[in-house]
């Protein structure tokens, strides 16, 4: 199968990633009422399209390279992507945003891996670096976007000692993300 465009691609997997991330905010807002307000479920939906896009646009980029980017871009692009795709999320739960400026004292350099980067990193390995993204298979890219989701996000979830979360919440973003992949490459055009 030929790489899909990337504009369908993008409008797919993003599509998939708003209504993952949707369905796990209203699960967070059911599950931690008395710390979330109702506009949680449209920070998760932005948050879950914007993780989704931007790691399969990475993905994509990267599916192209040799080897050697292939296996460190992966880590990088996490690393920026968890950045900006927490400040939804963190706007909304009212977190502490010093953490968003580099340079403070008691600031962790790992911190947009911990929050969402490393499911951007899981799902650029699997979908750039082993090259997924042209699979013909549903169950391969959803199983690449499952376990994207339910590893990248056991060290947030754990965090908050809720990592049975990491589970639920991964498993449903990164099928619907891996369905909406796998819809664009279906309906990619076949090369001559």
């Amino acid at each position: 199968m030929d790489r899909p465009p990337i504009g369908k691609l993008l409008l797919f997997a993003a599509g998939g990633g708003a209504v993952g991330g949707a369905l796990n905010a209203l699960h967070a807002l059911y599950a931690f009422r008395e710390n979330l307000e109702w506009h949680i479920v449209p920070a998760g939906m932005v948050h879950g399209a914007l993780l989704a896009g931007l790691s399969i646009f990475c993905a994509r980029w990267i599916a192209s390279q040799r080897l050697a980017l292939r296996l460190t871009m992966p880590a990088v692009e996490g690393y920026f992507i968890g950045y900006v795709t927490f400040l939804p999320i963190a706007l909304s739960a009212h977190f502490d945003l010093s953490f968003f400026w580099f340079g403070q004292e008691d600031q962790a350099l790992y911190w947009p891996w911990w929050a969402f980067g490393l499911v951007a990193s899981l799902a650029c390995l699997a979908w750039g670096s082993a090259r997924l993204i042209t699979s013909r298979h549903a169950i391969a890219h959803m199983a690449a976007g499952s376990g994207a989701g339910v590893l990248g996000s056991l060290w947030w979830w754990s965090s908050w000692e809720d990592s049975p979360y990491s589970l639920l919440h991964g498993t449903i973003w990164g099928c619907l993300v891996g369905l909406g992949v796998w819809q664009a490459g279906r309906r990619a055009p076949a090369s001559p």
